[in-house]
């Protein structure tokens, strides 16, 4: 025959109330030693298939002349190179995420989400391949996005996964 254990007050119920407070406190404890999350928006302004960076990673601009000379070594290639989109620089930072060079068609690179972790903006990127054998436009691309990011003076990490 099996003993039951009882609480403080020899009840199987404050069993029950003292496992569960248990419980609660070691989920608190495991919540507050993992390192805070938060979503932060991001807009998408445009995506493409050739960028005059040839680089991989993430461009930011922190000020309106910053942005300008960024859009015009982007837009480089473009004839006629259009006007640097109009960006509220107390609302947002603009970006480009950048793939680099690659041989054919069939690449592309998006942001997929943005977050504050440990004290930094987190930008977290896609970038998609072409299927195996898959037919493809035989052209040098490099795949590009224009994001704005949340205003601020926070470090960002850049993210790519496959």
């Amino acid at each position: 025959m099996g003993v039951a254990s009882t609480g403080r007050d020899g009840s199987l119920l404050g069993t029950m109330r003292t496992s569960i407070a248990t419980s609660l406190l070691l989920a608190l404890t495991a919540c507050q030693s993992a390192p805070e999350t938060t979503s932060a928006g991001f807009v998408s302004l445009e995506r493409g298939s050739q960028t005059g960076l040839g680089t991989v990673g993430l461009r930011v601009a922190t000020t309106p002349d910053d942005w300008v000379a960024l859009w015009r070594e982007h837009a480089r290639l473009q004839l006629p190179q259009p006007a640097a989109p109009t960006v509220d620089f107390s609302r947002y930072r603009p970006a480009l995420v950048l793939a680099g060079p690659r041989p054919s068609g069939g690449y592309s690179i998006a942001v997929e989400r943005v977050h504050y972790t440990g004290g930094k903006l987190v930008v977290e990127a896609r970038e998609r391949v072409p299927q195996a054998g898959s037919v493809q436009t035989m052209a040098l691309t490099s795949p590009y996005e224009v994001v704005l990011l949340p205003a601020g003076t926070v470090e960002v990490d850049f993210v790519v996964r496959h």
